[in-house]
């Protein structure tokens, strides 16, 4: 909504710019610029006008048959519109694929790097193919399973070529990538979901809530292979991590004191030997410098070179493993919670980068045949909850716009009937958005939502210009069929003028989804952009014809109305004024 504000806001800056220039600047310039110039006549809109004329003439001699026309053409918006996908998000995919690596217990940290360099080798030797741009990782001496999405403890990020000059799309590097993966014994390759701009996952993302984190991460392996047999969902994942991999020394109390030592001195031998903390300091003339004593990496490496080591008894030194046993466990895990309850996020990527109703609907389906012990329960992820929320307020701003532009219009024309014909040219609009979006393989989002908004306020300028010259010719006393004829006539020039430039001056941003792969990738910025103008372009595009013709008939019928509508007052006026003076 803070997007959608921001934009509104904007646009209403701009456009009210523009309404003051218009009435100032550009008369002053015009009577400048163009003082003892004519009108050049073209032959082409000659030949449109009279075209149009004689079109005009033809649907205002048929009426009835342009009013089935008319309920057509509705039935055909609602269809082409009703028919069209909803998403949550749009496909605005970073330019960025995270991988996600996970290595055995055993692995030290010598064969973990040379791991890490081998993929490194085989994705540099196809950067070009691959469009990449940079590639950076992360490991450590930790080995297990680490935390999915952008939590990972070791992980690959790839970073793309910007997609106004990528020729492939994310996902199909993506893909390419996954397939380049070489196969280790015990290392598990996983793709990150997806993200979008400002962090949006372009995926599926579900939450699982329980008390008990040890059967929470039952269920959440649970729900992940349920939702793994969707056949548009991969790359499922969840947020499970292995610990990190730790050494635990339990002194024997009885040995400890045999030989007159504490746990407290096994565990400053420890730590002495191994941890990296200053234990004094040296001072110099220009400051201090910190001194660390520990044993070289070389003796330390091994967990058989930690039980040699030393400690100093009264009756001798004596190694440390005959004082202490020594057990590798996992150590404590990340636990997240909301309303202080554990939580386990399940993750995954779809095919097509959006998620839709329908695929929340098949979601539902599937998860509703897990059962789930009592007191657990899964949930769409908070991401899902605040698109929802958006379109939730795309429709109260919608239906706030049209209540706005017909108010508006109602006052400038004084009169509610006419407004109600100038509306009618918004679910003409809706024929080209139900077009442009199928043809662009586009689903219904938030940016979308924000391109109907202004669409609104857009579309019914054609209307306006074309029936409000209609009156004017009309107020000079021109027969009703000749004034719309005629007035059509004159206002055909700007109306395609303006309509065109709208159009031309769209174009630039509506080019990645038309041209995918010769005109940049509809990916990050271009994703974003582009719906809002492609819906814009295709329904201008349509209601402009349709206006054309079937607006002046309407108009007639209407006018037809509201003459039967004002008999019908009249004359129960006078029949109340006779009977009150027979009474």
């Amino acid at each position: 909504m803070r997007f959608m504000t921001d934009l509104g806001v904007t646009v209403c800056v701009v456009m009210a710019a523009s309404l003051l220039v218009a009435l100032t600047v550009v008369p002053m310039v015009a009577a400048f610029l163009l003082a003892g110039e004519s009108r050049r006549r073209s032959a082409l809109i000659d030949w449109l006008s009279d075209v149009y004329g004689r079109i005009l003439g033809f649907t205002l001699r048929h009426r009835p048959l342009f009013v089935l026309s008319i309920v057509f053409f509705l039935w055909g918006s609602y269809y082409l519109f009703s028919g069209i996908e909803r998403s949550l998000g749009a496909h605005s995919i970073e330019r960025q694929v995270r991988i996600n690596v996970d290595t055995p217990r055993n692995y030290s940290l010598e064969q973990t790097a040379a791991l890490f360099e081998e993929v490194r080798s085989v994705l540099d030797a196809r950067r070009e193919e691959l469009e990449i741009s940079d590639i950076a990782y992360e490991y450590n001496r930790s080995s297990g399973r680490s935390r999915g999405g952008w939590r990972g403890h070791q992980e690959f990020d790839i970073f793309l070529k910007d997609e106004d000059v990528s020729r492939r799309s994310t996902r199909e590097i993506q893909d390419e990538i996954r397939g380049l993966m070489p196969t280790k014994a015990g290392v598990e390759f996983r793709i990150a979901q997806s993200m979008g701009r400002g962090g949006r996952s372009s995926g599926i993302s579900l939450e699982v809530h329980g008390d008990d984190i040890a059967v929470l991460e039952l269920v959440a392996k649970k729900v992940a292979a349920a939702l793994a047999e969707l056949p548009w969902v991969k790359d499922v994942d969840t947020s499970l991590d292995s610990g990190d991999q730790e050494i635990h020394v339990r002194p024997r109390r009885a040995r400890t004191e045999q030989s007159g030592l504490s746990s407290q001195a096994v565990a400053a031998t420890v730590s002495s030997a191994l941890t990296s903390r200053p234990v004094s300091q040296i001072r110099t003339d220009e400051r201090e410098v910190e001194m660390v004593v520990q044993f070289r990496e070389e003796d330390r490496r091994t967990l058989d070179q930690l039980k040699t080591l030393p400690v100093q008894a009264s009756a001798g030194n004596q190694p440390i493993g005959a004082l202490a046993d020594f057990s590798v466990e996992s150590g404590p895990r990340t636990i997240e919670r909301e309303n202080r309850l554990p939580e386990l996020d399940v993750t995954a990527n779809t095919v097509s980068g959006t998620t839709s109703f329908r695929m929340m609907g098949e979601v539902r389906q599937i998860l509703a045949s897990v059962k789930l012990p009592p007191g657990y329960q899964w949930e769409f992820g908070r991401w899902v909850r605040f698109a929802q929320q958006d379109l939730s307020g795309a429709a109260v701003a919608l239906g706030l716009a049209l209540l706005l532009v017909y108010l508006i219009m109602a006052a400038l024309f004084e009169s509610f009937i006419q407004p109600l014909t100038i509306m009618l040219s918004i679910p003409f609009a809706f024929i080209g958005v139900g077009i442009a979006l199928r043809l662009a393989n586009q689903s219904m989002t938030s940016e979308t939502n924000i391109g109907l908004i202004i669409l609104l306020g857009v579309v019914v300028n054609n209307a306006i210009v074309l029936l409000d010259h209609i009156n004017h010719l009309r107020a000079q006393g021109i027969p009703r069929s000749e004034a719309i004829v005629l007035g059509g006539r004159h206002r055909l020039r700007p109306i395609l003028m303006t309509t065109l430039t709208t159009i031309l001056g769209l174009m630039p941003m509506v080019a990645p989804l038309l041209f995918p792969g010769v005109l940049g990738q509809p990916e990050g910025r271009a994703a974003q952009w582009a719906p809002i103008s492609l819906v814009i372009l295709g329904g201008l595009t349509t209601s402009t014809g349709l206006t054309l013709v079937i607006i002046p008939t309407f108009y007639s019928l209407m006018d037809d109305l509201a003459v039967f509508f004002g008999r019908v007052v009249r004359a129960a006026s006078i029949d109340k004024e006779h009977a009150h003076e027979t009474s």
